[in-house]
């Protein structure tokens, strides 16, 4: 009688549908927005759908819990960072080092104190360290006198924070899913931003769209307007420009009076209504005997319909 039974197909394993996708939008952004309007989330993902979105993908990326994800992954100046103590736990708990110890050396007080790393890879029993970090460098760094910072309060712990996330940054990228940085190294961070040369001042009534570049020099500017102007010179300028130029040497040509310059009393600049025409627009000569007679009209018939 079993034999005649259909067989039941054995149960899928479900997928995780990634919140980014087409088919797991939609999902992604109700969760969000129930992350959102929770106060148990820091302040930074408070409200915040979009911070909220992030937080679903990476924490589905790495396979850990929403909120301890969210309680250590901190945003600031609009950069995403790990706190150290999340740093050393990743790394811990990844099985792919011996657990985190730490070397010394320096007095204490000094600013020749500095710590690093030391720990095993677990594959090959290869010893690794971590960079040194003492207080000089926090001092050159500008760590050390920072408004809010711990360093001259907690300063064994601070140097034992940096030189974990240093450590994270060389030997572990992949476990911290790229992202290394502790909020310790993103707020002592200098700006390294490049300035963009700004662009030329409009006149009134100018127009000058985004992306213009900066303004050309000087030497370029005059040129045009030299050119400008003796496009606008009356008939017979060229003529006197050629005349000077040809003066013999030792002697000196006679100057025209210098046009007003154009400005509020004086006028904009305009240029000269009696232009020489182009060559191809000369005008042909008639005979002076030749005058168009009109063309006679019909009887009966109006000119004008």
């Amino acid at each position: 009688m079993s034999e005649n039974l259909p067989a039941v197909p054995a149960p899928q394993p479900l997928r995780e549908v990634s919140v980014f996708s087409s088919s797991g939008f939609e999902i992604g952004q109700r969760m969000a927005r129930a992350l959102a309007s929770s106060n148990m989330v820091p302040l930074d993902y408070q409200g915040n759908i979009g911070n909220c979105m992030i937080l679903l993908e990476t924490a589905q990326r790495m396979q850990m819990s929403v909120l301890a994800i969210a309680s250590n992954l901190h945003i600031i100046h609009g950069r995403p960072g790990w706190s150290a103590t999340f740093i050393a736990s990743a790394i811990n708990a990844s099985g792919l080092f011996t657990p985190i110890r730490f070397d010394w050396r320096g007095d204490e007080g000094k600013d020749s104190r500095a710590c690093r790393v030391r720990c095993s890879e677990t594959a090959t029993g290869e010893v690794l360290f971590g960079p040194w970090v003492s207080v000089a460098m926090a001092k050159a760094e500008g760590w050390y006198g920072r408004k809010g910072s711990k360093w001259a309060t907690m300063t064994e712990m601070m140097l034992q924070y940096r030189a974990i996330s240093f450590f994270g940054r060389i030997y572990a990228p992949h476990i911290l899913s790229g992202m290394a940085m502790s909020t310790d190294d993103i707020a002592d961070a200098i700006d390294v931003t490049p300035t963009r040369e700004p662009a030329p001042a409009a006149a009134a009534g100018e127009f000058i769209p985004a992306g213009t570049p900066a303004a050309a020099p000087a030497a370029t500017l005059s040129g045009l307007n030299e050119t400008v102007r003796a496009r606008g010179r009356p008939r017979g300028s060229a003529k006197k420009a050629a005349d000077a130029s040809a003066t013999p040497e030792g002697t000196s040509a006679p100057s025209e009076p210098a046009a007003p310059a154009a400005g509020p009393e004086n006028g904009p600049e305009t240029p000269a209504a009696d232009a020489a025409p182009a060559p191809h627009l000369a005008a042909v000569p008639m005979p002076p005997d030749h005058v168009p007679t009109p063309a006679p009209i019909p009887p009966g018939s109006d000119p004008f319909f």
